[in-house]
């Protein structure tokens, strides 16, 4: 192996093990363990535990910039919808957080946030409210019993303006590790994905063709090659000028490529391959998986469960079971005030939180979600801050796969997955 070749290994080694190890730092934040689609409920809970109990209840403070009106109006949007709720049967109320209401952010279009795309989202909202919404909201009319408008206008307009609100959320909860977000833009597997999915003879075409490039071409392409050496361990600026003094040459951008492929497939490993096996999986039958998990001592925890759980992890004739005993590692604990979280990845412990019933659509997602933690799966999402622009970026690497968002299910990647790492047949 060429000494060049074995460089290219030992930095991608490091760069992933630098990430799993959290030396990074994010995870320092609440907020590092909440996807870019986490509800206003969860946002708020991460940004209670990090700046106090009595954030929400300071009064005029929140009208001094757009981060914080966009908090005040955000927090008097839920507040309206439980007023309203407060009066209703259970099967009518309004429901802000829902599988039909959660928006994704896919890889193809990423999310850009900052105060100044908050202020320029809140202007607009303020600009186009209906007049009723608009005195409740910002001009802080009391609230009404029912909605002014028709329920399914008034909810469309509270999606919206619970949407702002979970951005300056996330970018309140972030400002104060925007140096460690910084570091996280070598997470970016932008360019992986987009040259894995081009034809390889196409491809080679067009890299070694960079001369004919049109400009937006030049800025995306070189985009997705930066990316890949910064995958590799390299930083942005020496990255940038590799790249920069190919293309100003017009030459042949096939030997980066190849230079950089394997950072690019070694940081798609870390979004989607187990590192850290447990050793109580029972995988012996090719399509019937048994995990051990304590039992919680209560009937309906135990449904919550099981229920959830066995209902998720699924896929065709695979299925998984849980085997509850007094006796197993895996279990879950309820704590008041908390942000639901895996004490690490193929960790024992699963914190829910206790305020949070169980019959809500968060709960269930989020217990399906981080038994795939326990089960050693990372999530798959990306977020970075980019210090050029001043705009934290965010995507889901699959919004249809469950450890990268709300909307995502099980698919056969993680049963393909767990079968690599623990199927041992009899």
């Amino acid at each position: 192996m060429s000494q060049r070749l074995q460089r290219s290994f030992v930095l991608v080694f490091l760069a992933v093990s630098m990430i799993r190890a959290g030396e990074l730092g994010a995870h320092q934040s609440p907020f590092g363990d909440l996807p870019p689609d986490a509800s206003s409920e969860q946002l708020i809970q991460a940004l209670r535990r990090q700046e106090g109990a009595g954030l929400f209840e300071r009064g005029d403070r929140w009208r001094n910039t757009p981060i914080e009106e966009a908090i005040r109006v955000g927090v008097r949007n839920m507040k309206w919808v439980e007023f309203i709720n407060e009066s209703r049967d259970e099967e009518d109320r309004i429901s802000l957080s829902s599988p039909e209401n959660t928006k994704s952010y896919p890889i193809e279009s990423p999310s850009e946030y900052s105060p100044r795309t908050i202020r320029a989202d809140l202007n607009r909202l303020r600009s186009e409210l209906p007049e009723p919404l608009l005195n409740v909201l910002f001009n802080e009319q009391p609230f009404t019993n029912e909605p002014p408008i028709p329920e399914d206008e008034f909810i469309e307009w509270g999606l919206r303006t619970d949407r702002i609100f979970q951005t300056a959320l996330r970018w309140r909860g972030l400002e104060p590790w925007l140096d460690h977000y910084e570091g996280y833009r070598r997470r970016d597997i932008r360019g992986h994905y987009f040259f894995s999915r081009m034809n390889p003879k196409e491809r080679d075409v067009l890299l070694e063709n960079s001369s004919k490039w049109s400009d937006p071409q030049k800025t995306e392409v070189a985009g997705w090659l930066v990316s890949l050496c910064m995958n590799s361990g390299g930083y942005l600026s020496s990255c940038r000028g590799e790249v920069n003094r190919t293309l100003n040459a017009g030459g042949d951008a096939r030997p980066l490529y190849e230079k950089w492929r394997r950072g690019g497939v070694a940081m798609w490993n870390y979004f989607f391959r187990i590192t850290n096996a447990r050793t109580d999986v029972e995988f012996r039958d090719e399509n019937r998986v048994r995990m051990p998990f304590r039992d919680p001592g209560h009937a309906l925890v135990r449904a919550f469960l099981k229920d959830n759980i066995e209902d998720e992890w699924r896929f065709g004739d695979w299925a998984l079971r849980l085997v509850f005993s007094s006796y197993a590692r895996a279990h879950v604990e309820f704590r008041r005030n908390v942000v639901p979280h895996v004490d690490r990845l193929g960790g024992d412990k699963i914190v829910m939180n206790a305020d949070q019933p169980l019959s809500e659509y968060d709960a269930q997602w989020t217990i399906r979600h981080e038994f795939g933690h326990v089960l050693g799966l990372p999530d798959c999402y990306v977020e970075y801050y980019d210090r050029e622009r001043a705009v934290m970026v965010n995507y889901q690497i699959d919004v249809k796969n469950l450890m990268c968002s709300r909307t995502g299910r099980i698919q056969k990647i993680h049963v393909d997955e767990l079968r690599r790492t623990y199927y041992r047949p009899n």
